[in-house]
């Protein structure tokens, strides 16, 4: 059976990894987890399973966690993770990913961690990453697909030590985000559109959860729906008009800041993930 990965990407990044594994295992199906929300369950076919997606904030995405939590993965004799971040500490998420996977009577066998570009322009100072930095996160991520590649042929165990981060947090403070995330879901940042919105749509298509939609010519974020922390909305706008508001507690500069995605990465391929054909066969 061919080796199912499931993957979630907001501006490319784990998109990219995803397709550089399959450059490996060619027969492999990337299975877009955005085009899987609707369903209650969701059914693995393969012998072989993985998931590739980002690290937001020390943890994974709630829709990630909400995902597995649906899966039926009866069939699935080796599962494996990859982790794309910007290089703050994971331990946890793994920990709880491991525990969802426990109760199903399975085991995560391997895993890896790569650092990639930040996505996250709300900070004073951030600047998006030049095309040599990007060059030189992807030779890492090669080195390390290499070190899958050979653990997944050969069914091995493989539980990368973790000696690249380069934002350590204290493990308490590790514990007490990671517990303030589940508290406050996903997407607690308030999203707007500035005046230079020409009102193109762009960010409602990329939208991972159908958060926004176009009223009257201009992005509305819905409260009723969940926002998956994607930044895809606010990195893929092409006048860079899309903002987070500042709060009493932290100000955010994305309105001098650049932006980023994955430059081989375009927000039509981003959509494209909410799209699934009623075959079972992901829209590519």
């Amino acid at each position: 059976m061919a080796m199912e990965v499931y993957y979630l990407s907001g501006t490319g990044n784990s998109l990219h990894a995803a397709r550089e594994l399959q450059k490996r295992f060619p027969d492999s199906r990337l299975i877009p987890i955005a085009g899987l929300n609707v369903k209650d369950e969701i059914k693995s076919k393969s012998d072989t399973v993985g998931f590739v997606f980002p690290i937001h904030f020390m943890t994974a995405p709630g829709i990630i966690f909400r995902t597995l939590e649906k899966m039926d993965l009866l069939t699935a004799e080796y599962i494996f993770l990859i982790g794309t971040r910007c290089g703050t500490p994971c331990r946890i998420m793994y920990g709880k990913f491991e525990k969802i996977l426990k109760k199903k009577g399975k085991d995560l066998d391997t895993y890896i961690t790569v650092n990639m570009a930040s996505n996250d322009p709300k900070f004073k100072n951030w600047e998006p990453c030049s095309r040599e930095k990007i060059d030189a996160f992807d030779a890492v991520l090669q080195k390390k697909l290499d070190i899958l590649d050979n653990t997944i042929k050969e069914r091995k165990k493989y539980r990368e030590e973790d000696q690249e981060i380069t934002y350590p947090v204290n493990p308490f403070f590790e514990r007490l985000g990671v517990l303030a995330v589940g508290l406050t879901g996903d997407g607690s940042e308030e999203f707007y559109a500035d005046s230079r919105c020409k009102g193109c749509g762009t960010c409602a298509k990329v939208c991972l959860s159908s958060k926004i939609r176009m009223t009257d010519g201009k992005p509305e974020w819905q409260k009723k729906h969940d926002c998956y922390s994607c930044y895809a909305c606010l990195n893929f706008c092409p006048e860079k008009s899309v903002q987070l508001k500042s709060s009493r507690l932290f100000k955010f500069y994305t309105e001098q800041n650049g932006r980023y995605h994955y430059p081989e990465v375009s927000p039509e391929e981003i959509a494209l993930q909410k799209l699934e054909l009623a075959d079972g066969k992901v829209k590519r």
